[in-house]
């Protein structure tokens, strides 16, 4: 019988970064035996402030099932680029633990741009990727990752913050899911069958064939109503958001991103260089506040 767990609070949180390998991670972690698989993914309490309102115990309530011998966590990749998710998070878990995976700024920028145009996102609305970094603010700063983590290591003991990198998952997944699982504190010698599975890999978007053309014109319209819209408050107000997650949820619609697209963004190596000199000075940073080289994103 589940021992009932009178003690809701996280015992991690994953906080960044998006096109990082973060559903993936998820799904390794939720796996092991000795981890809650009733734990959540992509929670948005911390950074959406209609979400946060709710109170704390709304939050604590999606761990209800997780049994008390069994450590729990969420993974909202989003919380490294809020304002105010770092203070929040402090404010109610100053012990958790602190999980993040981060990626070469330049590729994470590409990457998130890519997903944009296959899904009809908010960044669609630019027809190439070269527009888009140099008319839209937030794509570039979502990979000046210093700032966003010295908030972090300025609340929580170092010890309780694991960076990892990427390109070191993508080449050695077991290394890197088994310093999770020590950090941790669980079994490190559990292998996960998802060890050798990808997740949410930019490509080609691919619609049910039931309602697709409602499919079609929900995600192209999405992009207008996202939360990053300048609009946002008043989309808020009359309830668009709600209203469009019925429709998707009821109508079954769904995105599944592919691999080997045959649609590809066209990227120019102008463009790399361009985000390569903004993301210098960042990049040093970064590697002092982490104390690790960096070589292999410059």
């Amino acid at each position: 019988m589940k021992k009932k767990n009178n003690n809701l609070a996280p015992d991690f949180i994953g906080i960044g970064v998006m096109k990082a390998a973060t559903s993936w991670i998820f799904k390794c972690l939720i796996e092991h035996p000795e981890i809650c698989d009733s734990s959540k993914k992509e929670l948005h309490f911390f950074d959406r402030p209609d979400n946060y309102k709710k109170g704390i115990e709304y939050y604590k309530s999606f761990f209800d099932n997780c049994s008390r011998d069994k450590i729990k966590g969420e993974y909202t990749p989003s919380y490294i680029f809020s304002k105010e998710a770092p203070d929040l998070i402090y404010k109610h878990f100053p012990n958790v633990k602190i999980v993040a995976c981060l990626r070469n700024p330049v590729d994470r920028a590409i990457s998130h741009y890519k997903f944009n145009v296959y899904t009809k996102g908010r960044l669609s609305i630019y027809n190439e990727f070269g527009e888009a970094v140099r008319r839209d603010n937030e794509i570039v700063k979502r990979g000046n990752y210093y700032g966003q983590l010295k908030k972090y290591f300025d609340l929580f003991p170092r010890e309780n913050i694991l960076i990892l990198a990427y390109e070191e998952l993508k080449s050695n997944p077991e290394r890197e899911i088994k310093k999770i699982y020590r950090f941790l504190g669980v079994d490190d010698n559990f292998v996960p069958k998802k060890i050798t599975e990808k997740e949410n890999v930019t490509g080609v978007k691919t619609f049910k064939e039931k309602n697709r053309y409602l499919s079609k014109f929900l995600y192209s319209i999405r992009g207008l109503i996202s939360r990053e819209s300048r609009f946002e408050k008043f989309f808020q107000k009359i309830g668009v958001y709600k209203f469009l997650k019925k429709i998707l949820k009821r109508n079954k619609i769904k995105v599944t991103v592919m691999e080997n697209n045959k649609e590809d963004v066209l990227i120019e190596d102008g463009d790399r260089k361009y985000l390569r000199e903004i993301y210098k000075s960042d990049i040093k940073k970064l590697e002092k506040l982490l104390k690790r080289d960096l070589s292999f994103w410059k």
